[in-house]
Parts: structure tokens; C-alpha cells; sequence
């Protein structure tokens, strides 16, 4: 059962250290059926990457937005199908 949607919203953000990585796949794993979409908010190419990164541990619609997007990632998380 998904209890909603998730805003991650990456400002100033400039990398990631192995122990956070880890940490954040393994609340992913917990998590996977948790939200029914996760938009990813960022300003750098690896953002994408990292998106597409996450789309199979988890059972939601990942999505990524660049920064000037921000306003469309939120319609984007109010949506229905």
C-alpha cells in the first residue's frame, strides 16, 4: 500500500560520500512500495543519472526536474492516473 509522494529537491548539493549512498539504498530497499511517485529536483547531470539510478529499487514513478521545473515536478506529484 503507497502512502503518497515524494519531493527530493537537490539545491547546492555537490556529491556523495559511499557511507550516504549506502544509506539512502537502503531506505530506498525499505521504502520501495511506500510513495506512488518520487520527483527529483536538481541542478546537475549526475541528478539524472541518479534518477534513472533509482527507478528499480522502488515501485514508484521516478522522475527527474531540473531547478527552473520545480513548479512542474509538484503538478507532476499531484496527478492522478
Amino acid at each position: 500500500m503507497s502512502n503518497g509522494n515524494l519531493l527530493a529537491h537537490f539545491e547546492d548539493f555537490h556529491d556523495w560520500d559511499p557511507h550516504a549512498a549506502w544509506d539512502d539504498l537502503k531506505v530506498a530497499v525499505e521504502h520501495d512500495a511506500d510513495f506512488e511517485r518520487i520527483a527529483l529536483v536538481g541542478d546537475r547531470t549526475w541528478e539524472q543519472w541518479m534518477a534513472r539510478l533509482c527507478k528499480p529499487l522502488t515501485k514508484a514513478a521516478v522522475k527527474y526536474f531540473d531547478q527552473e521545473d520545480a513548479d512542474a515536478a509538484r503538478r507532476w506529484l499531484q496527478e492522478t492516473d
